[in-house]
């Protein structure tokens, strides 16, 4: 309430309330928090250079494989529930990772842990969307 900038007419006000605002969208929301993490102890993440699990990546490279061939729209529910469950999969592991964060505990282990759930979420949101693109071919 002190940095409202309904209650003080300060620009230093206005400016804390969007610090405020912006600190809070990243930190309610997972994948923002990931990456503010990630990024505060291993530096600005290079997208293109990142090296994931080869299991991992196969995995969705036949996972694309089956989304560009989807065509009815019960296939695409089918894979809209496989890439969900994939995602509750994973839930898991980052409510331990994120925990152990929280808690302290920010050792290489759990970083790079926060790092490879970053990109696999990042995967897993890639496919929703292209999964649910309405020029996709069906």
């Amino acid at each position: 309430m002190q940095v409202h900038p309904d209650q003080q007419e300060s620009d230093d006000n206005h400016d804390e309330a969007s610090v405020n605002n912006e600190a809070y969208r990243i930190l309610s929301d997972k994948h923002l928090r990931l990456k503010h993490i990630v990024e505060i102890h291993t530096g600005t993440i290079d997208e293109h250079t990142e090296k994931l699990n080869p299991e991992f990546l196969m995995e969705m490279m036949d996972l694309h494989e089956e989304i560009e061939n989807a065509e009815s729209v019960d296939e695409v529910n089918v894979l809209t529930t496989k890439i969900n469950d994939l995602i509750s999969s994973e839930t898991e592991s980052y409510n331990n990772a994120i925990q152990a964060f929280d808690e302290g505990n920010q050792s290489e282990t759990v970083i790079f842990s926060l790092r490879e759930l970053y990109f696999k979420e990042k995967y897993f949101r890639r496919m929703l969307q292209y999964l649910n693109r309405e020029d996709r071919e069906m």
